[in-house]
């Protein structure tokens, strides 16, 4: 296996910031675009949300199934940019989140920010503590390291929950947190600072949430 030094890193994770960029965007918009599913069978409505879960399949680090036979719903949480969301609170380069739910009755589509960022000095240690993927050729596939944040979504919610039970004491970009990983662990912190984004014509508040830091093994 190839060992990644920090030299090599730090291009992977400039590389990996262009091409999701570009990848990402242009696939989460057309599934979005795609699945006004309204007024159709329900086999046919399940076919087509398991195809739009998986064309995300490479940016998702979650995805359920859920409901009944008949209300069946899917929930997948993937990573996005925006270019009028493209810093941290502490000006550093990141990715965030976004939860997709798709619901077939009632039939709706809802697309809300998530609560965490993975800051790029984060994806820059990624590529070297944790097993990058390689295909039968050798070659490096980058996207393979987004399963280390596989448990990221739940434990960003425990301390966005464990904050509002202990508001007495406020540690929030004070504390540094701790998110285990499959192959390691985050180091975190919860963000006072509330954004405001823009997608298209709309713009949401998204509120404070966890921001990765960095990975450690």
């Amino acid at each position: 296996m190839l060992t990644i030094n920090e030299t090599l890193a730090r291009g992977l994770k400039d590389r990996f910031f262009a091409d999701f960029a570009t990848e990402i965007s242009g696939a989460f918009q057309k599934q979005l675009r795609s699945m006004s599913l309204r007024n159709i069978k329900r086999g046919k409505w399940l076919r087509a949300a398991r195809d739009c879960v998986d064309r995300l399949e490479r940016f998702s680090i979650a995805s359920y199934e859920g409901g009944s036979k008949v209300k069946p719903y899917f929930v997948t949480t993937v990573l996005e940019t925006l270019d009028s969301r493209e810093y941290n609170t502490w000006n550093e380069k990141c990715l965030f989140s976004q939860q997709l739910l798709l619901s077939f009755d009632p039939a709706f589509v809802d697309c809300t920010p998530g609560r965490f960022s993975i800051g790029e000095h984060a994806i820059m240690r990624l590529f070297m503590r944790s097993p990058v993927g390689e295909d039968a050729r050798g070659n490096l596939l980058p996207y393979s390291i987004i399963k280390q944040l596989a448990y990221v979504p739940l434990w960003s919610t425990f301390w966005i929950w464990f904050h509002k039970l202990t508001r007495k004491i406020d540690f929030r970009d004070e504390l540094s947190i701790v998110i285990p990983a499959p192959n390691g662990v985050f180091i975190a912190h919860l963000s006072k600072k509330t954004t405001r984004w823009k997608s298209g014509p709309s713009s949401m508040t998204n509120p404070p949430g966890t921001i990765a830091k960095s990975f450690a093994i």
